[in-house]
């Protein structure tokens, strides 16, 4: 994909090691909205129309979370957003940066804390698995392989493996949920690394990760049943922890909300030694046109607040 199909994006955004910075990546989230470059802030944002909303647009950072900018050029993505003719801004901050909460603040953002993020460093160390988690290891690692792929030779099971997963649990629809475009844009996005977890009858589960130094991100989880009744998730986060864990930050990403969470957060604490919060940063830009969309659509118990939960 060239470079050259990514003009307004700034010299520092193309060119970031960091996966989520790279224009490639940025243009795989176009379920979300149309890629826009900001000279304010690292890999642009996405355009996102709001529906019914005259032409009207909001601006939100590429998921699951976004470079910050430095605290000097807060005050100029302020003016950029404005220049733009967009409503509101969002985005949620990558944990593994030192979040300039206060310098947000200063400029006229809002930064609410949204979850706990998983997080396994180092020097920490793990604290003693139980007795059941090593039987469900061992069991995990009998009955799977795990070895690093080519997501390209891939992708469509990855895709489908991933909505059929997100369909089990009543998850589709949910931001959270990519399209196979993503996962092939994924194949030429560099950082990307994938795992994969293999039994007698092929792929059953993979584990895609983002990577930039010393830091690992879990970006997205695809399985299939089988997978999860015999440990192939163990296998493959006991399998990353082994590779990665001894010399990187591994983050494992949050507990989602509806009644599978409490399970996937306990899932991830055996896995990791601390926890982060994820921030979200916004910003009412047009308050007149926010305050009017208000009035017209109701009120939601989310920012922005008229759009539902989401979307």
């Amino acid at each position: 994909m060239a470079f050259g199909a990514y003009a307004g994006f700034s010299k520092s955004s193309v060119g970031s090691l960091f996966p989520y910075d790279h224009p490639c990546y940025l243009a795989s989230l176009s379920h979300l909205g149309v890629p826009l470059g900001l000279e304010t802030w690292p890999g642009g944002c996405l355009c996102s129309p709001i529906p019914g909303g005259g032409g009207l647009s909001d601006a939100i950072g590429t998921w699951p979370y976004s470079s910050s900018p430095g605290s000097a050029e807060l005050p100029q993505l302020r003016q950029e957003l404005a220049d733009r003719g967009l409503v509101t801004f969002r985005a949620f901050l990558n944990p593994a940066l030192s979040v300039p909460v206060e310098a947000f603040v200063a400029a006229g953002f809002q930064v609410t804390p949204i979850k706990e993020h998983f997080v396994f460093e180092p020097a920490l160390g793990l604290a003693p698995w139980s007795a059941r988690t090593r039987r469900n290891l061992q069991r995990a690692r009998s009955s799977w392989h795990v070895r690093e792929i080519a997501l390209a030779e891939h992708q469509h099971e990855v895709a489908e493996y991933h909505q059929s997963m997100l369909a089990r649990k009543n998850m589709v629809g949910a931001i959270a949920s990519l399209p196979p475009a993503h996962f092939a844009a994924l194949t030429i996005t560099p950082g990307f690394v994938t795992l994969g977890a293999f039994d007698q009858e092929g792929l059953g589960a993979a584990l895609i990760t983002a990577q930039h130094g010393q830091e690992v991100h879990y970006h997205a989880l695809a399985t299939v049943p089988r997978a999860n009744r015999s440990g192939g998730c163990y296998a493959l986060f006991a399998s990353a922890l082994d590779r990665w864990g001894p010399t990187s930050t591994l983050y494992l990403g949050g507990m989602p909300a509806g009644p599978d969470g409490p399970g996937v957060g306990r899932f991830k604490g055996r896995f990791s030694n601390r926890t982060k919060p994820l921030y979200m940063v916004s910003l009412v830009v047009n308050r007149t046109a926010c305050e009017g969309l208000v009035a017209a659509r109701g009120r939601q118990a989310w920012f922005p607040p008229y759009r539902m939960p989401g979307s």
